[in-house]
């Protein structure tokens, strides 16, 4: 199991270069030298969009997505059949939340992996999952369990979501809940 925190400055850390971070998964997990693992972590730098002269920057050198990014080719190369996500793209702006998801579904399909998502986004459940579980957040007991699936081909469902959605955002608007 390996995980991917909401906040990437608790997967980092703060006084190694980003490459050498990475480069320690690739050289662990691929029993390889430290120098080619950094090289390899560069490429795989410029694979999330980041430039590979970066690779020898700091975590807090780096803008909050492209910790996030650094963090997730960390975990993904330690080749855990299981990857537990938590609220992985909350730090990214609108576009490379995007393309990271698009690519978090690229590398799953072609890696076989199991991935647990933590998310209270959930156009980005229903994007990013075969299988979605609703917790009720007080009890945390399962409220609604469904397959995206089942979901696209439920518009009615979508509806109702996003009208609770509307109801309990109104709610707190007036005072009704605390948050």
């Amino acid at each position: 199991v390996a995980m991917i925190f909401q906040d990437p400055m608790t997967a980092l850390n703060p006084v190694m270069t980003v490459g050498d971070q990475i480069g320690e998964s690739i050289a662990i997990h691929q029993n390889i030298s430290k120098k080619e693992a950094f090289e390899k972590a560069k490429e795989m730098l410029k694979m999330v969009g980041i430039a590979e002269s970066r690779a020898y920057d700091y975590p807090h050198q780096f803008s909050g997505g492209m910790r996030q990014r650094a963090a997730f080719l960390r975990t993904l190369l330690c080749h855990a059949d299981i990857l537990l996500l938590d609220e992985p793209f909350g730090a990214l702006d609108v576009i490379t939340r995007g393309e990271m998801q698009d690519w978090l579904l690229s590398v799953r399909k072609q890696m076989n992996r199991t991935v647990l998502l933590v998310t209270h986004d959930m156009d980005e459940a229903i994007y990013l999952s075969d299988r979605i579980l609703v917790l009720d957040a007080k009890k945390g007991k399962v409220r609604q369990e469904f397959t995206v699936k089942e979901e696209k081909r439920n518009r009615e469902w979508l509806y109702e979501q996003g009208a609770l959605r509307r109801e309990i955002y109104k709610e707190i608007m007036e005072g009704k809940v605390n948050v």
